[in-house]
């Protein structure tokens, strides 16, 4: 397994300093670029010491995928660029959370709703394999986000898009908010090519003694045969501090 942070790529030197495999970074800071300047990143990351591995927050809350406003055209024209050039800075791992963009709007019919939400996800997938991406669904937490809330929800997704593209993630933060059992991972497993880490509650950066049940969430990854990413997602107070005991702690328990 790698250990990444999900940061900014001012901090990718740094992150590498700290004994990190490589970084996570939003989609909007690579498709919201100026030529120019996506020029220079690439030039920047071609000298990095470690690399951008994953992306986040796939979709702007502005991209509808359900209800009234949803608009499956545009979303896909976004992604046709934003694909392109996370491809062209080496990023094979997109993280399809986006709560508002596939949030069910208030009152609209759910069974719709879950209909146009599958026929975007096969949309996303289609879109992702032209250009080598493998796109990471991940369930959120009930406070985040009303539709897909739990490893099994997705899994069962996942299962009804069918396309090697669109995979699972598995958040240790959503599953602890909402009181989820593993049973999820260890059903829906054979999916999984991406996860995020953080306290299980508080949403702060792992810590030994913190009360996070970590060494057992590394086991039940182990014992599924996981050996991708991990990427702390998590506030950070410190990240001087925070961020180098954290990587030594989680690599420990690979």
């Amino acid at each position: 397994m790698k250990i990444g942070v999900c940061t900014g790529f001012d901090n990718i030197e740094k992150a590498a300093s700290f004994g990190f495999d490589y970084i996570e970074v939003g989609v909007g800071s690579v498709a919201g670029l100026g030529e120019e300047e996506f020029a220079a990143l690439k030039e920047r990351l071609r000298k990095a010491p470690i690399g951008v591995e994953a992306a986040n927050v796939m979709l702007p809350g502005t991209i509808h995928i359900s209800g009234e406003e949803a608009n499956h055209e545009t979303m896909r024209a976004y992604l046709e660029g934003a694909y392109q050039r996370l491809g062209e800075i080496g990023c094979r791992t997109v993280v399809f959370g986006s709560g508002g963009a596939r949030r069910i709007p208030e009152g609209f019919d759910r069974e719709k709703a879950g209909e146009q939400l599958l026929e975007a996800s096969r949309i996303i997938g289609e879109t992702a394999g032209k250009y080598g991406i493998t796109v990471a669904l991940e369930p959120l937490c009930r406070k985040e986000c009303n539709v897909v809330n739990s490893v099994t929800e997705g899994g069962e997704l996942v299962e009804k898009v069918d396309l090697p593209a669109f995979r699972l993630l598995a958040d240790y933060y959503h599953m602890g908010t909402d009181s989820e059992s593993f049973d999820g991972i260890r059903r829906y497993g054979k999916y999984l090519r991406h996860v995020h880490i953080a306290h299980p509650t508080a949403r702060t950066v792992p810590a030994e003694g913190d009360g996070g049940r970590y060494e057992e969430f590394f086991s039940v990854l182990k014992e599924i045969g996981y050996d991708l990413r991990v990427s702390i997602e998590a506030g950070v107070r410190d990240f001087d501090k925070e961020l180098p005991e954290a990587a030594s702690y989680l690599k420990g328990l690979i």
